[in-house]
């Protein structure tokens, strides 16, 4: 993983933290959360960071899946 790359994933944790109003573990992280937060980045951010933004969190969340951190 480069710096460049932690940094976006970052940045894309660091958008979602600020729109659930706070810190969250990944066992926080539900469909409904990562749905308004979609809509809520396509309206906010350009639509090319609001999509990598989408993107880095699913990896993220789907490596918690895979590892069992997560449902």
């Amino acid at each position: 993983l480069t710096h460049y790359a932690a940094l976006e994933y970052h940045y894309a944790v660091r958008s979602l933290e600020r729109f659930a109003g706070g810190e969250l573990a990944i066992q926080d992280l539900d469909g409904a959360l990562y749905a308004n937060w979609c809509v809520h980045r396509a309206n906010e951010a350009a639509p090319t960071t609001a999509r990598k933004q989408r993107f880095k969190i699913i990896k993220l969340w789907r490596f918690a899946q895979a590892m069992g951190w997560c449902d």
